[in-house]
């Protein structure tokens, strides 16, 4: 996810088509939750990153970095550590 893709204010990341398996661009809707996240991790970010979503291990995911740091500093997740858990579909 790159920060030019986002448009937190408009709730939407929008995927360019040179990225998408069919070559068409994306539109994803963003729902109240992740755009408050995503402003936290880009006010957490580097200025000139250009990826939004990143780790600082050499090893390791972008989920085992970034939930806990995030999961501290909001309110509704340290209420509600249920509500992290990734599902497959």
């Amino acid at each position: 996810m790159r920060r030019d893709e986002l448009d937190l204010d408009a709730a939407v990341w929008t995927i360019p088509g040179g990225r998408t398996k069919s070559g068409r661009p994306v539109v994803v809707p963003l729902p109240p939750l992740a755009v408050r996240l995503l402003r936290t991790a880009l006010a957490n970010a580097p200025k000139d990153a250009v990826h939004v979503l990143t780790t600082r291990r050499r090893r390791g995911n972008v989920a085992g970095s970034l939930i806990p740091a995030t999961s501290r500093r909001s309110s509704r997740a340290s209420r509600s550590p249920n509500g992290w858990r990734w599902r497959s579909a």
